[in-house]
C-alpha cells in the first residue's frame, strides 16, 4: 500500500514589511520524495502551521490518514509536537512518527516536559534529512519498517534512543531537488536560499558550534535556476540560510554570478549574515549592487567573552566594517544578552557603544541549545535554563536577578529610542499530552539606528 506522508512544522514568522518566511526544510523533504523514483508515488503533504492549537494539528493528520508523520522540531514547537506525537500514537499505534529539526535531540527530549517522546516517537533524524526520509519511505513501501537498518537515525526502544550507523553527507548538493523549481512552496512569501552547507566556525553558543563541519557548495547553474524559480513564485524577498554569506568564498562567488545573470536581487530584498573578519571588496561590491539587509552577529564587544565562546574578534576591524557598510546597505548588528562569561557591566558597555554606531541593533536572549550550551560547556559555564523557552536563566557572570534588571532596562530603551520587542509564544504541557498556551514571551529587542528602517521580524 502506498503510504501517506505528513510533514509538520510550526511557522512562527508574522513579520511586517513583507517578511514572511516559510518552513524551508519540510518543503525540501517533500521535494526529495517527489523526485525519487522509488518514493514519488507516495502521497506527501506539508502542513506548515501558524498556530499552537494542538487539536488543529491532530485533525490535519487524521483527516489526511497519515501513515508516516514527520515532525520538524524547533525551540518554539517542541512542546506542541511532543504532545502531538502522544495523541497520534494513541489514535493509531502502528503509524511511524519521526522527529527531525534542530531540537530533535536526546538532550532535549530527556528534559522533564518532553520525556514522553521516547515512548511515542519511533526515531530521530539529527542530520540532513532528505536521503534519510527517502529510505524510511522506501522501506515502508516494501513492507519493511526495520529502522535499525537505516543510517542517520536514533531509533527508540521505548526507553532510550540508539544510533544507527552514520549517514554520509550529500557530496553533490546539486542533486537535491528544489521546492521552488518544483513549484510546491507557498507563493508571495520570503524565500529561503542556501548557497552552501557546513560551517568552518566552532562558536560555543551555536548549535552547530561543537565541531567544524566540511562545507559543500551549490553550483552557479543550480543557483541561477533557484533564483529564477524564486522570482517566478512571486517572492517578496530572499532570506539566506547560510551561517554567513562570506564564510565560503566559492559559494559567494557562485551566488554573485547567479545574481548577475538573473538580476532578481536588485529589486527584491536579500537578508544575510556576514562574519566581520572575512569581509573584502568583493562583498562590498555585491552589497552595493543588490538590495541587501546585512546582519553582523558580533554577540559582544568583550574580546575575552568571545574567546571563551571560541569566536575571535578584532574591535577596530569591526568598527571599520560597520563604517564601510554604512550608506551602501542596511546594517543590523546583533548581540546576545546573558552570554556566559559576560556580565551586566560589560554588556551595558557593549550596548551603549553599539547604540552610537550608524547601524541598527538587535538584542537576543541567550538560549541553551542542544549541541551547544545545553550540554557542551554547560558545566564549565554553570548554565541553567528554562526547559520551555530554552532561555538561559543564570550562568557564569549572570545571576537571575541581573538578567531581569537588564531586560527591564531594554524595555525602557525600546520606549525611549523608538525600538520594539520581538514577540514569541511560550507553551506549557500537561501530563495528559495536552498543550495549553501560557503567555507571550520576548524573544529579543530591536533598536533602529542606521539610515534605513529596521525590518520587523
Amino acid at each position: 500500500m502506498t503510504p501517506r506522508v505528513a510533514l509538520f512544522s510550526v511557522n512562527p514568522w508574522h513579520g511586517a514589511n513583507d517578511f514572511q518566511l516559510n518552513s524551508a526544510g519540510v518543503y525540501r523533504l517533500q521535494a526529495a520524495l517527489l523526485t525519487d523514483p522509488e518514493t514519488k508515488e507516495a502521497e506527501c503533504r506539508v502542513f506548515d502551521g501558524r498556530s499552537w492549537n494542538l487539536q488543529e494539528y491532530i485533525d490535519m493528520a487524521e483527516e489526511f490518514h497519515a501513515d508516516i508523520v514527520g515532525l520538524s522540531v524547533a525551540t518554539w514547537s517542541v512542546g506542541l509536537f511532543v504532545a502531538l506525537a502522544a495523541r497520534l500514537r494513541r489514535n493509531q499505534h502502528n503509524r511511524l512518527i519521526i522527529m527531525g529539526g534542530p531540537c530533535a535531540r536526546p538532550s532535549v527530549l530527556s528534559l522533564p516536559p518532553y520525556a514522553t517522546a521516547v515512548r511515542d516517537v519511533d526515531a530521530l533524524v539529527t542530520g540532513e534529512g532528505e536521503n534519510v526520509l527517502r529510505q524510511i519511505v522506501r522501506a515502508d513501501i516494501k513492507g519493511n519498517r526495520r529502522l535499525e537498518k537505516i543510517p542517520g537515525l536514533l531509533v527508540s526502544n521505548g526507553k532510550t534512543f540508539t544510533p544507527t550507523r552514520p549517514a554520509p553527507p550529500f557530496t553533490d548538493l546539486d542533486s537535491l531537488a528544489s521546492p521552488y523549481v518544483l513549484g510546491i512552496t507557498p507563493g508571495g512569501t520570503t524565500a529561503c536560499l542556501e548557497t552552501f552547507r557546513g560551517c568552518p566556525m566552532s562558536c560555543g553558543y551555536c548549535q552547530d558550534g561543537g565541531s567544524k563541519t566540511d562545507m559543500r557548495t551549490f553550483s552557479t547553474k543550480y543557483l541561477v535556476r533557484e533564483l529564477q524559480a524564486i522570482q517566478a513564485s512571486g517572492a517578496s524577498g530572499v532570506y539566506c540560510l547560510d551561517p554567513a554569506l562570506n564564510l565560503n568564498m566559492t559559494a559567494f562567488e557562485r551566488l554573485a554570478c547567479a545574481e548577475a545573470e538573473t538580476g532578481f536581487l536588485r529589486s527584491a530584498y536579500f537578508i544575510c549574515e556576514i562574519y566581520p573578519s572575512r569581509l573584502d571588496s568583493r562583498h562590498l561590491d555585491f552589497f552595493s549592487r543588490v538590495k541587501t539587509v546585512v546582519g553582523i552577529g558580533v554577540q559582544s564587544l568583550n574580546a575575552e567573552v568571545l574567546r571563551g565562546m571560541g569566536r575571535p574578534f578584532n574591535h577596530k576591524n569591526f568598527l571599520k566594517i560597520v563604517e564601510q557598510l554604512h550608506g551602501i546597505t542596511q546594517v543590523t548588528v546583533e548581540i546576545i544578552l546573558g552570554l556566559p562569561g559576560d556580565n551586566p557591566v560589560s554588556f551595558r558597555r557593549t550596548l551603549e557603544e553599539l547604540l552610537e554606531l550608524p547601524c541598527n541593533l538587535r538584542v537576543f536572549s541567550c538560549l541553551a541549545l542542544p549541541g551547544a550550551l545545553m550540554d557542551v560547556g554547560a558545566d564549565k559555564f554553570r548554565v541553567c535554563f528554562d526547559p520551555l523557552s530554552f532561555e538561559v536563566t543564570n550562568c557564569l557572570g549572570w545571576s537571575q536577578e541581573a538578567l531581569a534588571r537588564e531586560k527591564q532596562h531594554l524595555d525602557k530603551l525600546t520606549i525611549r529610542r523608538g525600538g520594539w520587542r520581538s514577540p514569541g509564544r511560550l507553551e506549557t504541557q500537561q501530563g495528559s499530552g495536552d498543550v495549553h498556551l501560557a503567555h507571550d514571551v520576548v524573544l529579543g529587542w530591536a533598536f533602529p539606528g542606521g539610515p534605513y528602517p529596521l525590518i520587523k521580524f
